[in-house]
């Protein structure tokens, strides 16, 4: 026969159990909580999105680019439904992936021209870049063009396409050729423009970088 006493005992048995549960419980919420969060503040927004369609060397099948060339490459880019280049500020990147994100790559040798190069009805912009600035290695397979929404430079979009590269990037070697080497003298070079040199380029014909701006 249980006593006062017993039942007292019981009961505080029982609440102390109780409260356990509740605590463990508790503290179980926290911890999904504290496990979840990072989840949610995890995400990063890209800065240069891959939203540009390009074609480099629009009338070559490889993409070839020789290093050992003082020539330049052509960059057509393409309409899209997310960008049009024809109507949008000329404020483009080109070269080696690594390069570019940092910073560098070639700038433009001048604002380009707009050309349907496919035949398939829609205009592209046109752009030619100095092959001395590009900054490729040799076992570089894509090359990589940014435009830059505004003066900052931190955001806009990307676009990339395959190479192949060739010759050993020694600025005195060879003789100077017209085009990047491949030596076929495609419509897309930027001819006299860049032999001469305007206002504001160099021996390449590339636009002057203003510290690690073009």
């Amino acid at each position: 026969m249980s006593t006062p006493k017993d039942n007292a005992d019981e009961n505080d048995v029982q609440s102390r159990k109780f409260g356990r549960r509740r605590l463990l419980t508790a503290g179980a919420g926290v911890a999904v909580t504290a496990v979840e969060v990072p989840s949610l503040s995890s995400t990063a927004v890209a800065h240069f999105p891959q939203k540009l369609d390009i074609d480099v060397k629009p009338d070559s099948e490889s993409n070839e680019i020789d290093l050992d060339s003082r020539g330049v490459v052509p960059v057509a880019v393409r309409q899209t439904d997310a960008f049009d280049p024809t109507g949008e500020a000329v404020r483009y990147r080109f070269g080696a992936p690594d390069a570019v994100a940092d910073g560098g790559g070639a700038c433009l040798i001048h604002d380009g021209h707009v050309e349907d190069v496919d035949g398939d009805g829609s205009d592209e912009l046109v752009l030619h870049f100095s092959v001395a600035d590009v900054e490729f290695d040799a076992d570089e397979t894509e090359a990589e063009l940014r435009w830059e929404r505004d003066e900052s430079g931190e955001h806009g979009f990307s676009g990339r396409d395959s190479v192949q590269i060739v010759g050993r990037g020694d600025e005195h070697s060879g003789e100077d050729d017209p085009m990047d080497g491949s030596g076929n003298g495609s419509e897309h070079d930027s001819g006299g423009e860049h032999e001469q040199g305007g206002d504001g380029q160099h021996q390449h014909g590339s636009m002057e970088k203003d510290g690690d701006r073009c």
